[in-house]
């Protein structure tokens, strides 16, 4: 039974089924699926987004994430969303608590380099092909940006100093960070050739030798004891130290390289589904649940699914692997992979009062706070 058929604009279409799927010989179990289309068009985007917090992880609703990258970019609006990897739900990270289980690309922001299950790489362009999952995920050294006042990248050097001082023209990074007990290590940035960021837009250090840090230069050549979350740039390479002073933006990240070094928004994910068309065989996993997924068809076409579960009162039963690659091979996937389900499972578009509606049925039943989510944007 259709319940919704849906043009959304943009070419963006969303559907919600109600059916019956099978499980091995155990009978037929109704479902509830709600498929958004997106099609291959250079207005119409997939934004990974994250809530931001200055100094770590923040775990937000779908929809107050949707909320915050309009506020951030505007001229953008979000049409639809859903949820994105698995996390760290409990906070028991202590380094850094709620970041999501794979690698986090945001319009090319490396806030996490370190993979998990599964990689998915989304290509905006679409040139050759809607994903790329499955391959080997690369990235460089650490490397320092400098910004102009009109925010365009005007310069790029590899930092190969943490926390200690750097060699002749060469960079170092000192940041403070919490060790795996969840204490803070403070760190005193030197005061020679020294360029501190006291609030930055986001400094998340994961290890002692691995941080994305992002921040506008607010103090030089000061010696500062830097409170956890803040960061500074050492340098006594004069070319740099010539476009570094107050106001200057600066950033220090992994570049993604390699087969996913195109996608500039790329996502943690789980067993893939469909390859090739056909159907993944993932039947030693026959557990049901709620399940979001993500695909894409062979002209292009981005396709997100959920299915409810854990609601048998209410004809939601939830589905196992299998199940998920049939329904998608049904709406015409060549490729599929899982994304963070249960509770976590969640759809959303925007209503025509400009506030959003979730689709789905939440088991948790209100909406789950996710550490990332995936946004269909276009312009405004």
């Amino acid at each position: 039974e259709n319940v919704l058929d849906q043009d959304l604009g943009y070419g963006i279409h969303h559907i919600k089924d109600k059916a019956q799927s099978s499980k091995n010989d155990s009978g037929l179990f109704p479902q509830s699926v709600n498929i958004l289309e997106i099609p291959a068009r250079d207005d119409v985007r997939v934004v990974n987004w994250t809530m931001s917090n200055p100094s770590g992880w923040s775990k937000a609703t779908v929809r107050s994430m949707a909320n915050d990258f309009e506020s951030k970019n505007p001229g953008w609006v979000v049409v639809a969303a859903v949820n994105g990897d698995f996390f760290d739900i409990n906070g028991t990270n202590k380094a850094l608590p709620y970041q999501t289980g794979g690698v986090t690309v945001s319009d090319g922001e490396v806030y996490r380099p370190f993979t998990n299950s599964q990689t998915i790489g989304i290509r905006n362009n679409r040139a050759d092909g809607a994903l790329v999952a499955e391959e080997k995920f690369e990235v460089s050294a650490h490397m320092l940006t400098i910004y102009d006042a009109n925010d365009n990248i005007i310069y790029t050097k590899e930092v190969k100093h943490f926390n200690e001082a750097p060699a002749d023209g060469e960079v170092a990074i000192w940041f403070s960070y919490k060790d795996e007990t969840g204490v803070a290590q403070r760190m005193t940035l030197p005061s020679d050739n020294s360029y501190f960021v006291k609030a930055p837009e986001r400094a998340l250090a994961m290890t002692p030798s691995n941080v994305y840090a992002k921040g506008i230069i607010s103090a030089t050549n000061e010696e500062i004891y830097m409170h956890y979350g803040q960061f500074g740039i050492q340098t006594t390479n004069e070319e740099i130290k010539a476009m570094l002073s107050l106001g200057v933006k600066v950033r220090v990240q992994q570049h993604v390289i390699g087969d996913y070094a195109e996608c500039d928004n790329i996502t943690g994910g789980g067993v893939c589904l469909i390859k090739n068309g056909e159907a993944v065989d993932n039947t030693s996993n026959m557990d049901t649940h709620p399940r979001t997924c993500i695909g894409a068809k062979e002209d292009g076409t981005l396709v997100f699914m959920t299915v409810d579960g854990r609601q048998d009162n209410r004809n939601m039963h939830g589905m196992a692997y299998n199940e998920l690659s049939a329904t998608l091979l049904y709406y015409g996937c060549n490729e599929a992979y899982n994304l963070d389900g249960g509770g976590s499972t969640t759809m959303l578009i925007r209503n025509s009062y400009g506030d959003f509606d979730v689709l789905n049925s939440p088991s948790d039943g209100t909406e789950r706070h996710d550490s990332n989510s995936l946004l269909i944007v276009v312009p405004e």
